[in-house]
């Protein structure tokens, strides 16, 4: 819970003991055994053939394992001959409680550290109708976390090509991935990790990820997902990368959202119904997404709520190049768009960041829009790089009013050049350290000094020293603004 004390319900589950492995592999395993008496899926020699046969295991246990080798898997098998029908596109994925399914593999590996991806080779398509593109006859949701999902895991995949356009409920919502249920905090929360999440569409919300559940993603690509919201080609939903409601804690680590397309939040929307709701974020690049409010990133009032609930955090995001335009384009917030009040500046805190280059455009004019409220409450900014007409700067503590001087505008590689007045410019008693273990190495914490998926500076944890340390000194200047420094690598390639 990274130190989050709330009245919440907080529900912990302990799955310290290993349990059984699985494999699966479409090719096959060559027609071997697995030898003293296993049954079939025990051994790379004699898999199952598809994931859902796996999933459907009822011998499967909270900590059990599946291994996926590289290969395309469809909830649906055989495929449809036709149309597929009502009942075949709302088959998904479900992972079972505390089930950890992991892609990536060659089909030789015997230990997990051996996989070495790349994770695009092992997909999980909605593509049920072969149309090799996404239709309203594909997949509703792919992926389903079955609820509450305590220490569930979905690692190392590309989920694409479904389209969520049933009547209500997880039938509209959710493309991609769908974690629903309790709405409680839940410890170990269900992980999403290493997946790119593209193609998604969603009727209502959440065309890429749907969340009313507590869970956490690191290292996860989302691009290219609508939210619809009505008739095939118009974005009229909400989140079209991510959607999150209700009640519940989301820690997102070095995301990556773009070219996503929603009426209200084109890359990540967040309606939260209490004052126990939470998103806490750290090296987000929110980028080139599109709405009529919000193009990268709308928070709004629940149904029935005047007010913004909970809270949220962006630590060390780049939202950059969204923007606004269509029908209602002139209500604007092409970066960021609180539709209601904020309780207090404490509702949304807004760190290290760099919001920059978001246009809205309305009568055929752009103009520079990088955040609007609502009411008149600020979010706490503090050593952010916000873009606004003229030299003024956001109120806040160390914010600046320049050009982020990114490494490459055209081709959107956001590092940041060496010259950049954002370079060594955060305030390193704001980063929220490394609570989801973004290295698999419980003795180590990444500082983001350089927020690279690939090449993460690693220090030893000492017991009792605020993050930004080493060997129990200060270090000054370690942490920049927004997403990427200077050299390093782009964020989610994957």
């Amino acid at each position: 819970m990274s130190g989050l004390v709330c009245a919440a319900l907080l529900v912990t589950a302990d799955f310290s003991s290993a349990q059984t492995r699985y494999f699966v592999n479409v090719a096959g395993g060559g027609g071997g055994s697995c030898g003293g008496g296993l049954p079939i899926g025990r051994c790379w020699a004699d898999p199952y053939l598809t994931l859902q046969d796996a999933l459907l295991n009822p011998l499967l246990l909270p900590g059990s394992e599946i291994w996926v080798a590289r290969g395309t898997y469809y909830p649906v098998n055989p495929l449809p001959t036709g149309q597929p029908s009502g009942a075949q596109q709302a088959t998904s994925f479900v992972v079972p409680e505390g089930v950890l399914v992991y892609g990536g593999f060659v089909g030789t590996e015997t230990l997990l550290s051996q996989r070495s991806g790349p994770f695009d080779q092992t997909i999980l398509s909605g593509d049920i109708d072969q149309s090799l593109s996404t239709t309203p006859a594909d997949t509703d949701t792919i992926v389903t976390i079955a609820t509450p999902g305590f220490g569930t895991r979905v690692d190392g995949f590309t989920i694409r090509n479904a389209w969520a356009d049933g009547p209500s409920g997880l039938l509209s919502h959710g493309g991609g991935v769908a974690v629903d249920g309790m709405g409680s905090f839940v410890s170990p929360a269900p992980l999403l990790a290493n997946l790119s999440i593209e193609w998604c569409n969603a009727l209502e919300g959440g065309g890429g990820i749907y969340a009313t559940s507590s869970f956490d993603a690191k290292y996860c690509v989302v691009h290219s997902c609508i939210a619809t919201g009505g008739a095939q080609g118009t974005i009229q939903g909400l989140g079209g990368g991510i959607l999150l409601e209700g009640d519940l804690f989301a820690q997102l680590y070095s995301l990556t959202l773009y070219n996503n397309r929603a009426w209200r939040g084109g890359g990540l929307a967040v309606a939260f119904e209490y004052e126990t709701g939470r998103l806490e974020s750290q090296n987000l690049i929110i980028r080139d997404n599109l709405g009529a409010e919000g193009g990268g990133v709308h928070l709004r009032a629940a149904p029935g709520l005047n007010t913004l609930m909970g809270r949220t955090q962006f630590n060390n995001a780049t939202i950059a190049y969204n923007q606004t335009a269509g029908p209602m384009a002139s209500i604007g917030g092409a970066g960021m768009w609180y539709d209601a009040p904020l309780l207090s500046s404490q509702g949304s805190l807004i760190y290290n960041s760099i919001i920059w280059g978001n246009v809205h455009t309305a009568g055929g004019v752009p103009a520079i829009s990088s955040i609007r409220l609502a009411g008149t409450v600020l979010p706490d900014i503090r050593s952010s790089d916000v873009e606004l007409p003229g030299t003024g700067t956001v109120p806040g503590l160390n914010n600046i009013n320049q050009v982020p001087l990114f490494q490459d505008i055209p081709n959107r590689l956001l590092r940041l050049l060496p010259a950049s007045p954002c370079v060594d410019a955060g305030d390193d008693s704001l980063l929220l350290g490394d609570p989801l273990d973004l290295d698999e190495n419980p003795t180590t914490v990444i500082v983001p000094r350089d927020n690279g998926r690939t090449q993460p500076r690693e220090i030893p944890i000492v017991t009792g020293v605020p993050t930004g340390v080493e060997g129990g000194a200060v270090v000054p200047g370690i942490c920049g603004m927004g997403a990427l420094e200077t050299g390093d690598n782009e964020q989610g390639e994957l």
